[in-house]
């Protein structure tokens, strides 16, 4: 994304409604350049609609994201150590972005766009322009890669926890059959209705250094805020035709306003900063819940816990088991009953379905 194309994106934000001549004399370019500006948009999934009376409008408005309102919202002591924010019109992925920075220290990178963001094992994270929260947040332990082997477990939790309390002025209880919020393992929140399950956020956790320490860590999220219908239905309708042609479907999409929830990017932002960063800070003074904790508040929010599953290999879809789905370990592997005969496995190369989505 250009910084005209940004430029455009604010213009609109603020003005509403206006016409290519406007948008050119104010920001000093040809109603060309503002057509070619705007043609990428629409390809980058932002919703921008034209007529001949009132000009380009945004038809799903969000406030552009901003380093300032979101410092101002941190609390004193996560201030204190975030030592970089910035905030960016496009970047390839913010967590690459972190790892290049020779600055060193905590920091916190978050981008309007990604053209090359990653979810596990590479797979390409899909986000139109302007619709989500993708953030990442590096911090530097003196303890090892050996005490944070749960990080990912413990993000997982903190993150359903967020976003559900987003929803709960308009989300009925789980108890009447709506929505509820789950945790896929092992980097998915999955908003759970009826037999219905679509993804609305996703984590990816890198680590760097030794076991005994020290450690740096990039945590990455990407939640799905305010997308496009047409995007939505465009990711669909792929996921459709992937399990048509024999291919494993992975979740639909879902984003926040579809679920009901008018969220403030810069808010949000703040808010999942300031918890990461009590996390990591309990971390580092040991004061995080112990593993059994995990396992108990990880299985009451585990999409298949208990559930019949198979687990297939992610690089030539072997299947590797059947059976029962029986929550994590201490060490935080999956683990998957098959008669009196358990499994349990990491997070490196496998994945989990539900067994009425799997030929067999």
């Amino acid at each position: 994304m250009s910084p005209l194309a940004h430029e455009i994106m604010l213009t609109l934000r603020q003005q509403g409604a206006v016409s290519g001549r406007r948008l050119a004399q104010h920001l000093g370019v040809s109603r060309a350049a503002i057509w070619k500006q705007v043609q990428a948009l629409r390809a980058a999934g932002v919703a921008i609609s034209a007529s001949s009376g009132s000009g380009y409008r945004w038809q799903q408005p969000v406030a552009l994201l901003d380093a300032g309102e979101i410092f101002a919202c941190l609390q004193p002591s996560v201030a204190a150590r975030v030592l970089h924010l910035q905030c960016l019109p496009e970047c390839d992925s913010t967590s690459a972005v972190l790892a290049r920075a020779e600055q060193a220290g905590v920091a916190c990178c978050m981008s309007e766009q990604q053209t090359a963001g990653r979810g596990r094992r590479g797979r390409h994270w899909q986000a139109p322009a302007y619709g989500s929260l993708l953030l990442s947040l590096r911090w530097e332990f003196a303890i090892g890669a050996s005490a944070l082997a749960l990080l990912g477990i413990r993000v997982g939790l903190l993150l359903r926890a967020v976003l559900q309390d987003q929803l709960e002025p308009v989300q009925p209880l789980p108890e009447s059959g709506l929505p509820a919020l789950k945790l896929k393992w092992p980097n998915d929140v999955v908003v759970q209705q009826a037999n219905d399950s679509a993804k609305l956020a996703g984590i990816l956790i890198e680590m760097q250094g030794g076991m005994d320490g020290p450690c740096t860590v990039i945590i990455g999220v990407g939640i799905n805020v305010s997308w496009p219908a047409e995007w939505l239905q465009q990711l669909r309708e792929q996921l459709l035709h992937s399990a048509v042609s024999g291919e494993h479907q992975a979740l639909p999409p879902v984003d926040l306003r579809t679920l009901g929830g008018e969220v403030s990017r810069n808010r949000l932002a703040a808010l999942l900063i300031n918890q990461l960063a009590e996390l990591c800070m309990q971390l580092e003074q040991g004061q995080s819940l112990t593993a059994e904790a995990l396992l108990d508040s990880w299985r009451q929010h585990d999409l298949l816990f208990g559930q019949r599953i198979c687990v297939r290999s992610d690089s030539d879809d072997v299947l590797l088991a059947d059976g029962v789905a029986g929550g994590i370990d201490v060490s935080g592997a999956y683990l998957v009953h098959s008669g009196a005969k358990s499994h349990s496995f990491n997070a490196s190369a496998i994945s989990l379905r539900q067994w009425s989505q799997t030929a067999t």
